[in-house]
């Protein structure tokens, strides 16, 4: 009778077949997700646009620089492939750019890209992997603001 081998020496093992995409744990109630953040946010959009706008939560919707942030961003998504935002700036006015900017890069900061508008709001992309091989897009996932 010959001695035991590990499977690592043997031959008749050739192939490992791996679980693709993890499965969600539960712990203590709470579900992972499948594709977790790449970035964990300290903040979420709705809480940047709050602090730098200085208004609640509630009252956020119908703050006049968030209305003009939202038609600005609708008007630019309607100019399709002939849009040029360095044209397109020019119609904002200095103090709501300047805001503007500031939360593009908070939320950049924490995860969020490509605002998009919509009817009812602002809708923020949240990066959950990057690209390991060149060549190959973010995935991004969505996120309301």
């Amino acid at each position: 009778m010959g001695e035991a081998q590990a499977i690592s020496q043997t031959t008749s093992v050739q192939h490992y077949k791996m679980q693709s995409t993890p499965r969600p744990m539960k712990s203590q109630g709470a579900v992972l997700l499948d594709n977790p953040p790449v970035v964990a946010p300290e903040e979420f959009p709705t809480t940047t646009m709050c602090r730098i706008f200085k208004v609640s939560q509630h009252d956020l919707k119908n703050y006049p620089d968030y209305e003009d942030m939202r038609a600005y961003l609708m008007a630019f998504q309607r100019g399709g492939d002939s849009r040029r935002w360095d044209e397109f700036r020019n119609k904002i006015s200095p103090a709501l750019l300047s805001k503007l900017g500031d939360i593009m890069n908070e939320c950049r900061r924490n995860g969020f890209i490509n605002p998009t508008a919509t009817l009812d709001g602002i809708e923020w992309m949240q990066i959950i992997s990057t690209s390991d091989r060149a060549g190959e897009p973010f995935k991004i996932g969505g996120q309301n603001g």
